[in-house]
Parts: C-alpha cells; sequence; structure tokens
C-alpha cells in the first residue's frame, strides 16, 4: 500500500476540496479505488502528475475558484457589512 494514498492525503497534497478532486476523477485524470460509494485510495504515481500538472497551468484557476465560492456562500454577509458600513458612515458625516 506503498504507493497509494487515502482521499484525505490527496485533499492535503493537492491543496483541493473533496468536490475538487472527485471532478478531478470524473474528468479521468485520477483513477480511484471506490467501494460502497466513497474513494478510498488513488495511484500516488498519478497524483504527483496531477500536481505538476496544477502547477504547470498556475494556480489562478483554483483561486478564482475558491474566491468565486467564497463569494457565492458570504455574499449576504458582505453585502450587509458594506451597507452597515454605510449607514455609520452617513450618520458621522451629519
Amino acid at each position: 500500500m506503498d504507493g497509494m494514498l487515502t482521499l484525505k492525503e490527496v485533499m492535503d497534497f493537492l491543496d483541493l476540496g473533496q468536490s475538487d478532486v472527485e471532478h478531478l476523477v470524473k474528468k479521468g485524470r485520477l483513477s480511484a479505488f471506490k467501494i460502497g460509494g466513497t474513494y478510498l485510495r488513488f495511484r500516488k504515481d498519478q497524483v504527483v502528475e496531477v500536481k505538476a500538472t496544477l502547477n504547470r497551468r498556475g494556480r489562478a484557476q483554483v483561486y478564482w475558484t475558491k474566491a468565486r465560492n467564497y463569494w457565492y456562500f458570504n455574499r449576504i454577509y458582505i453585502l450587509s457589512a458594506l451597507l452597515l458600513g454605510l449607514v455609520i458612515y452617513s450618520i458621522i458625516i451629519q
């Protein structure tokens, strides 16, 4: 089992979330051994190749995706904070 990695190890090594790793598997860039609907093991050599590919392409796509997801899940809080800031600013000015 020396040449195999768990899902958690792959996520840590590639600095990706579980859905991103599953997407790589669905695209065929990684092959995984799956039992009962859960990915259990990945081949270490493939994971290293994928990391090299991600580094060559640049991490901009990954960061853009993370930023987009952050905005999507937190936009109400961001917009509320901006609105509150404008209200406080308008009170202080008067």
